[in-house]
């Protein structure tokens, strides 16, 4: 017979085990998804760019519209693509991949993210680990757009002991109290053991999270 404290540790065994599968297949389903984008639709937009430079146009400022717009298209798919599995994290790590991202996001009209990352030099992560903490940045910052309506953000990642920290405050109007609890960020913390605090300020909203190494 099973104590309940040798039951308990293996249901928890089993429950991290879980998790681990699940997020295994939702990047590998990511991996899948933007190699498809990439390797279908992204071959198809460039065959079509090629053809626009063999046909003469007859309305040649509907067809300049039509060559931006399939440019602009371009530009979406790789934005796309690179959301799905950036190429920076898998290249050069977290650091220059959350610095990429941030410097992407301020290029956006009249919002500027100000990123600060501290001892990470020697914080050695799972890959696994990594591509969860980028996705958390990624959400926690469209997040501060789409809720928040900030204009700016101040980002910190760093590590204490056995913890990753990230706080992440902006100068919006905040989050609605009701959606507090619905934003789809707290499960993917919870599922990684980790720790979440959102506060709504008297100017923006400030969230803090500790996710265990």
């Amino acid at each position: 017979m099973i104590k309940t404290d040798e039951k308990k540790e293996y249901e928890k065994i089993n429950s991290e085990k879980l998790k681990k599968w699940v997020s295994d297949i939702r990047n590998e389903e990511r991996k899948r998804i933007a190699r498809d984008l990439h390797d279908s639709i992204g071959c198809l937009l460039s065959t079509t760019t090629l053809l626009f430079d063999t046909v003469e146009p007859i309305n040649k400022e509907r067809f300049e519209e039509a060559k931006s717009l399939l440019k602009t298209t371009q530009i979406e798919l790789r934005r796309i693509v690179n959301d799905l599995t950036p190429q920076t994290l898998e290249k050069f790590g977290l650091k220059a991949a959350v610095h990429q991202l941030c410097e992407q996001i301020s290029q956006k009209d009249e919002f500027v993210v100000s990123c600060k990352m501290e001892d990470l030099e020697e914080l050695e992560l799972e890959v696994e680990m990594e591509i969860n903490v980028y996705r958390i940045v990624q959400e926690l910052l469209n997040n501060a757009i789409k809720y928040s309506k900030a204009s700016k953000v101040e980002l910190l990642l760093t590590h204490k002991s056995d913890w990753v920290l990230l706080k992440v405050k902006d100068d919006g109007v905040g989050v609605p109290n009701d959606l507090v609890n619905e934003l789809s960020i707290r499960e993917r913390v919870l599922s990684l053991n980790g720790k979440i605090a959102i506060e709504n300020l008297s100017v923006g909203i400030e969230t803090q999270i500790f996710l265990p190494i």
